[in-house]
Formats: C-alpha cells, structure tokens, sequence
C-alpha cells in the first residue's frame, strides 16, 4: 500500500447558543465527532480537523452569493 497525506474541507453551517467563533470552534474540537471509515481498498490511519472561519459572502439556496 502507498501512504498518502489528503487534505479534506469541510464546510459546516451550525446555529448555536454560543457567543462568539472561538467558543463554537472550541466546543466542536472537543466534543464534535467527524467520522472517516475505511474502505475496501483504503485503511485511514489518522485523521486532524483543522478548524478556522472563512470570511465568504452569504449564499442563498442555490449558492449564489447575496
């Protein structure tokens, strides 16, 4: 088997009762569970999320920007 390094984004719409981007991304990194199994053909053998907040332009239901 060849090992390889892939980066993944993830993009995540939350509501929440928090105040503010670090407390939310806080509580995602020690309480969230983001699963990626292994396949046929495919062993994972580790897995980071690397969390931060990108500053995009809003989107409606069909991604266009607002």
């Amino acid at each position: 088997m060849n090992k390889e390094i892939l980066y993944l984004v993830v993009r995540a719409e939350v509501n929440s009762n928090l105040g503010n981007i670090p407390e939310i991304i806080q509580e995602l990194e020690k309480e969230a569970v983001i699963v990626l199994s292994d396949t046929t053909n495919i062993q994972v053998l580790n897995t980071h999320i690397l969390f931060t907040r990108f500053n995009s332009p809003k989107h409606d239901n069909n991604g266009t920007s607002n």
